[in-house]
């Protein structure tokens, strides 16, 4: 009973498939033939490269941003391959963080996604997500978010107050994300997953400049001892890449040390009092060899010279989309059932918040080797984080609201 009932979905599925293709095909012929990524960054680049605009009112959203409403197009709901027109959202709020704390000038920025393409950068790992890179300099991702709950979460809970966030605290480590578009069609082959998806963020790119034969170097790095989603992928190499970064490490001052401990801890308490889990910190290190112009005083966006002067480090918190509580259950029973040996263990992405935050402080803790009595300096900036939490916008730290 069951198998005929796999065999009927399945007929179902290439039905709806086959009726989708029709629907799309038979207004637009000539752009179905276009390769479906080319469609895709058309799609992109048609909102992105409208003129400049600057007379947005002023920023108000006390309530959070308007919950997103869904519509049904009968005519590309069972599509698979149709590449919805994408709009602008929270427009307002983005020029401002571009003018006002990214230093964006706003034509500079327009002339990126005016040169009609995009380079392909691939799919970011196990979550499915899509990015190009605005083409020459790259200084710009466009990134995807497939899943509905990502989105969903985004704009219904982290929007607005990461707007908000970003403002009062202008030297974050957080992603700087530049634009936000969307299309809130209902498509039953993007909700499984094997559709063009409908939503995407444009945000800087913090290894803008990367030369891997001029010695650059990149890690995304989570917290160790968590449970892998991507389980076809061996352990071993994970493992093995995080051994040969440890021996390194992250070589910092204490004045730059204390810093970044002071940042993160910050962000990640921002991070959890929204219930986000399974983010990551983007690390850059390329060689010091005077090429790059760096910021002064120097920050963790453009580049922080290491304590032996040998290289300068790029950091960035990145991957911030994911809501304890819009997990589904499904997946934490299951993992019980793949590892049995360890029935209490989480993944990243199924933890509580605010353990997380804390393997994510033990973790940057445990990477960087600091110039001095290196564990004294560590235990005050541990004790320092925890006095200082007081100081954090009472705001940001009321857990579950909309700033």
């Amino acid at each position: 009973m069951e198998l005929l009932s796999i065999i009927v979905l399945i007929v179902l599925l290439l039905i709806s498939a086959g009726v989708g293709f029709y629907f799309h095909s038979i207004d637009r012929p000539r752009e179905h033939r276009k390769n479906r990524n080319e469609r895709l960054v058309e799609a992109v680049l048609k909102p992105m490269s409208k003129p400049v605009k600057t007379n947005y009112p002023e920023i108000k959203h006390d309530n959070g941003v308007p919950k997103p409403l869904q519509r049904i197009n009968y005519r590309t709901i069972l599509s698979a391959s149709h590449v919805a027109p994408l709009k602008l959202r929270e427009a307002d709020l983005f020029y401002t963080l571009r003018k006002d704390i990214f230093d964006l000038k706003e034509e500079e920025y327009k002339k990126n996604f005016q040169q009609g393409k995009l380079e392909g950068g691939g799919n970011l790992g196990f979550s499915g997500a899509a990015f190009f890179f605005t083409p020459g300099n790259k200084k710009f991702i466009v990134k995807s978010l497939p899943n509905s709950f990502e989105w969903h979460f985004f704009y219904e809970t982290l929007l607005t107050a990461y707007g908000h966030y970003v403002r009062e605290v202008k030297d974050t480590l957080l992603a700087r994300i530049t634009d936000s578009l969307c299309n809130f069609d209902v498509r039953v082959w993007v909700w499984l997953r094997l559709g063009v998806p409908g939503h995407f963020i444009v945000m800087q790119n913090l290894l803008e400049g990367f030369d891997k034969e001029k010695g650059w170097e990149q890690w995304d790095l989570k917290p160790k001892d968590y449970l892998r989603a991507d389980l076809i992928l061996p352990k071993s190499a994970e493992e093995e890449e995080r051994l040969l970064f440890k021996k390194d490490g992250i070589k910092l001052s204490k004045k730059n040390y204390d810093l970044l401990a002071d940042l993160c801890f910050r962000d990640t308490a921002f991070l959890a009092a929204k219930g986000v889990v399974d983010y990551s910190l983007l690390l850059g290190r390329f060689p010091n060899d005077g090429s790059m112009k760096l910021d002064e005083p120097q920050n963790f966006f453009t580049g922080v010279v290491s304590s032996d002067k040998k290289y300068v480090y790029r950091i960035s918190i990145i991957d911030f989309f994911f809501s304890h509580r819009t997990v589904p259950l499904l997946i934490k029973n299951a993992s019980q059932i793949v590892h049995p040996v360890k029935p209490d263990a989480e993944f990243t992405f199924t933890d509580k918040p605010k353990h997380y935050a804390e393997k994510f402080m033990q973790m940057l803790e445990e990477y960087c080797k600091i110039e001095g009595p290196e564990q004294e300096i560590k235990k005050a900036a541990r004790q320092r984080s925890v006095d200082n939490l007081s100081m954090i916008p009472a705001i940001f730290l009321q857990p579950g609201q909309v700033v």
